[in-house]
């Protein structure tokens, strides 16, 4: 018997087509939500007692974000 390897999970014309089409390819639920600051609120905030702050911002949506989840 000769072992030679061979695909378990498709056969040869199911992983050809998955080149240009994978279906199991992960979301952006999977990743963490890319994010920013708002550093003009840093440079252009005028002078007083309290230091300002640099509110997230989503690099997907644009939008200000109020909690960060790092990763799922």
């Amino acid at each position: 018997r000769q072992k030679s390897l061979r695909l378990r999970l498709q056969g040869k014309w199911g992983t050809l087509t998955n080149i240009f089409y994978n279906p199991y390819l992960p979301t952006l639920d999977d990743y963490f939500e890319p994010w920013t600051y708002d550093y003009q609120n840093l440079i252009n905030a005028p002078l007083a007692d309290e230091q300002p702050t640099a509110r997230a911002i989503s690099m997907v949506t644009g939008k200000y974000m109020d909690t960060i989840e790092a990763g799922p």
